[in-house]
């Protein structure tokens, strides 16, 4: 049985609406589909109806831009984030600590004061 264009996708009813919606608006733009290609590559679906000069349509052009690289790069930036709110939180907990001590050590101080 010979592969189609849509068997090529994970989810070949999602890459085969897309494709209606080109010839139905007349492009797409960074469409998320995922292709299987010996693995899986998320990309971006693009495509634009090409037409003659009468309007004819006389084909589409689809480009899937390969998005493996920025989904890395957006990861380790969440990792980097979610570490750095990890840092600030543990900050935020020395110097509640901090205070709460000299506050203590504060108080502490003024009682014996207050019992001479």
């Amino acid at each position: 049985m010979a592969l189609t264009f849509f068997d090529y996708f994970t989810e070949p009813d999602k890459a085969r609406e897309v494709y209606q919606q080109v010839f139905a608006k007349g492009f797409v733009a960074d469409y998320p589909l995922t292709i299987m290609d010996g693995k899986l590559t998320g990309v971006l679906f693009n495509g634009s109806v090409y037409k003659d000069d009468r309007g004819n349509v006389l084909g589409v052009v689809i480009v899937a831009r390969d998005i493996t690289e920025q989904k890395k790069l957006a990861e380790r930036e969440i990792a980097g984030r979610e570490k750095e709110l990890m840092r600030i939180e543990e900050l935020e907990n020395r110097i509640c600590s901090f205070v709460i001590h000299n506050i203590y050590l504060f108080m502490c101080a003024n009682i014996k004061v207050l019992r001479l």
